[in-house]
């Protein structure tokens, strides 16, 4: 990739997978070396839609230890950054955190034309009063664009480091919405699957599909195929096509889950509150009707003797004081909307990957 612009003088381009940097959030990249969510074999086997849309970049993430002061980002994207409901720092823009693990705070954010499918832009730019010292720097995708390529620019003089381990192995795969893939965080750190991440340590693969998400059994068995899964979270009721449609997929998605991982906890979720529910109660009314299909299943599977099968209502995440306030259209979540998600998930997420014999509802 030809790199312009911008001031690149003393800087080292680095691969997002060349060592001792980590790539994340890719479940097959180690079978396609590919920026791409669903494996390159699954084009053909899934719906079209969703295989397009697992170009998007949603999930990934570059990780290291470094003292450098300044970090840069030099980007391809599949196209320019033209959605009329969410900010291009969020569709095809980079972000930056640094500190610690367990405790990573924001510090940059690529800006860049958003008629531009190239450009080069820095996410961290440390003011020269800060300490010198080794830090922990973590580099978030574009939530709802692909990257067709990325270098990582470091200073040349700078160290550069591994990342610390994660805390415990295997990733958390995550299937939804158009929620689910980010819609419509103002930049990537801010969707509640990387808010997970940065405080369980661990990866969360984001298989967000924005109005794709309707649990087809052509996509679980793909889904069925990541490595290491330590968690699998089902999040698809907004694009289920409604209580009776729901109550088709829901069964065998799991079902196909199950057979390849007999032993891996599976975490059903119902939807969160739409903001525009207090001026149609339809909508209330199908939310209230799909909830009640996913208890059912859940409640039936689970008394079959799948102990291993937990469900969490989302309904009551996000407070009803303020869902008005957190959402772009009624629907797809602002950055306070998706705080509310993940600091709820959180202690019901974090129970289930360390293998605790709570329920999510006795967690919650």
């Amino acid at each position: 990739m030809r790199i312009d612009g911008g001031d690149v003088a003393g800087i080292r381009w680095w691969a997002p997978d060349e060592a001792p940097l980590r790539l994340s959030g890719f479940a097959w990249y180690e079978q396609d070396r590919a920026l791409r969510r669903l494996p390159k074999s699954s084009s053909g086997a899934v719906p079209e839609a969703v295989d397009a849309l697992a170009e998007a970049t949603t999930g990934g993430q570059v990780s290291l230890r470094t003292d450098a002061r300044r970090l840069l980002v030099a980007a391809r994207m599949a196209g320019p950054a033209r959605m009329d409901h969410m900010p291009p720092t969020g569709q095809s823009g980079f972000d930056c955190y640094i500190g610690e693990p367990g405790a990573l705070t924001h510090a940059g954010v690529a800006r860049f034309e958003p008629d531009r499918t190239d450009y080069v832009a820095t996410v961290l730019d440390l003011p020269e009063a800060e300490p010198d010292r080794v830090r922990e720097v973590v580099v978030n995708f574009p939530l709802y664009q692909g990257v067709q390529e990325v270098a990582i620019g470091i200073p040349e003089d700078a160290q550069v480091a591994a990342p610390t381990p994660y805390v415990r192995p295997g990733q958390i795969i995550l299937y939804g919405t158009s929620v689910t893939q980010g819609g419509c965080a103002s930049r990537p750190g801010m969707v509640h699957s990387n808010i997970l991440g940065r405080a369980l340590q661990m990866p969360v693969v984001n298989l967000g599909f924005s109005g794709n998400g309707r649990g087809e059994p052509e996509v679980a068995e793909v889904i069925a195929t990541a490595p290491d899964p330590a968690l699998f979270i089902l999040d698809y009721e907004g694009n289920s096509g409604g209580a009776e449609a729901l109550a088709r997929t829901l069964p065998e998605f799991i079902a196909i889950l199950r057979a390849a991982h007999p032993d891996v906890p599976i975490l059903v979720l119902t939807r969160v509150r739409y903001a525009r529910e207090g001026a149609f109660a339809t909508i209330t009314e199908r939310r209230l009707a799909c909830r009640a299909v996913a208890r059912e299943v859940v409640t039936s599977l689970q008394a079959q003797g799948d102990e291993q099968l937990h469900l969490f209502e989302c309904g009551d995440l996000i407070p009803e004081a303020v869902v008005d306030e957190c959402s772009v259209d009624g629907a797809h979540l602002t950055d306070l909307g998706f705080w509310f998600m993940a600091d709820g998930l959180l202690p019901v997420v974090r129970a289930l990957v360390a293998g605790s014999d709570q329920s999510p509802t006795e967690i919650r």
